[in-house]
């Protein structure tokens, strides 16, 4: 995950389509472990990259990606995912 995530910041700016292929790869890969704050950042990223060619796009990305990152179950995974307590409700 880690390695995709390092490849889509390398290819961010300098070529368009290898970073929307990283991204797509990153995004599949967080929906099958099922880390959703992960999705959601890998999101955000498609976000900004279809800000510049397909702003419809773009904005389902980013509401889908809002929706992920105020659900309180998603938080709890990555917590529990990563040995820190879980405060919330």
């Amino acid at each position: 995950m880690d390695v995709l995530s390092q490849l889509r910041f390398y290819y961010y700016n300098n070529n368009f389509d290898s970073s929307d292929f990283n991204l797509a790869q990153s995004l599949s890969l967080a929906q099958k472990l099922k880390l959703k704050l992960f999705e959601a950042g890998i999101m955000s990223s498609q976000a900004y990259h279809f800000s510049w060619s397909n702003y419809p796009k773009a904005l389902e990305l980013s509401l889908q990606s809002l929706k992920i990152a105020e659900d309180p179950a998603s938080e709890k995974k990555y917590l529990e995912l990563t040995g820190r307590p879980y405060t919330g409700n």
